[in-house]
């Protein structure tokens, strides 16, 4: 019985060794799966959006551009956390922004985190914590770029601007096919939140909320300064009380735990038998 076994268990092998498609199959893997993670990584980077940003006075793009930088730095920062956290790094510098777990990082924890040297500063603080088995920290991509605006286009007149754009936003219908096109372009009229509240949005595709809200946060916050400005108020005083945010405490699981794992508070108060 066993010997018949082995006869059809070894002609099925010389029958599937036999095939072309068998050693092609062997021959492709070991390329997918190197080419794979030089593809993903590729592609990844992609996904950061090109921005331009036309402002006639000259002072909100500045404001836009700070905002998108700290989001993006705000991310790089709550990943960090969960990346100690997971990993057992916050006993390096305990007191550390990246050692706190349990709430949102605001703009001013962002501010704080740039001022002390951001991400390459916090990693070398974790490496006397880190070992041979601790994965490298992948940091967030950038959602955004912003492109300097060429000076045709910052002089150009609103009316003109649609010209003058469309061949950014899209260059292959213009026979540039090779070129990028412009995610987004903005233009902030001259006078805004003063003599006007109007702004135009450019977009290559279906507005993404990931930039929409930002954009909207920093042109609101504008707009009502200058009304409290109109009112008497000093414009410092009008700033502070339009970027009064509260601070919002945060419990999650630890990285790992999943919806059934342990809750855990700041003191690690655990009814499960894992490690917080």
């Amino acid at each position: 019985m066993t010997h018949n076994i082995l006869l059809v268990a070894m002609r099925e092998f010389r029958q599937i060794t036999g095939m072309r498609s068998f050693w092609l199959t062997l021959l492709i893997l070991p390329l997918a799966l190197a080419v794979g993670p030089i593809a993903s990584r590729l592609t990844q980077s992609e996904k950061t959006q090109r921005v331009m940003l036309i402002d006639a006075d000259g002072r909100a793009a500045a404001a836009i551009r700070a905002r998108l930088d700290t989001d993006h730095q705000r991310r790089i920062l709550t990943a960090l956390s969960r990346y100690a956290q997971r990993y057992g790094l916050d006993r390096a510098v305990p007191g550390a922004l990246w050692a706190q777990h349990d709430r949102l990082f605001g703009d001013a924890d962002v501010a704080t985190f740039v001022k002390a040297g951001g991400l390459p500063a916090a990693l070398a603080a974790m490496r006397p914590a880190t070992t041979s088995e601790t994965p490298k920290f992948d940091a967030p991509e950038a959602d955004f770029v912003v492109l300097p605006t060429p000076p045709a286009i910052a002089r150009a007149a609103p009316g003109a601007l649609d010209a003058q754009l469309k061949p950014l936003l899209q260059p292959g219908e213009f026979g540039d096919k090779t070129a990028k096109p412009l995610d987004y372009a903005v233009y902030i009229p001259r006078g805004f939140g003063v003599q006007t509240a109007d702004v135009r949005l450019w977009s290559s595709e279906q507005p993404g909320a990931n930039f929409v809200q930002p954009l909207q946060t920093v042109l609101t916050q504008d707009q009502r300064t200058a009304y409290l400005e109109s009112t008497g108020l000093a414009r410092d005083q009008a700033r502070i009380a339009t970027s009064l945010v509260p601070a919002i405490a945060v419990s999650t699981p630890p990285p790992g735990a999943g919806a059934n794992g342990c809750w855990c508070d700041r003191w690690c108060r655990c009814s499960a038998p894992i490690s917080c």
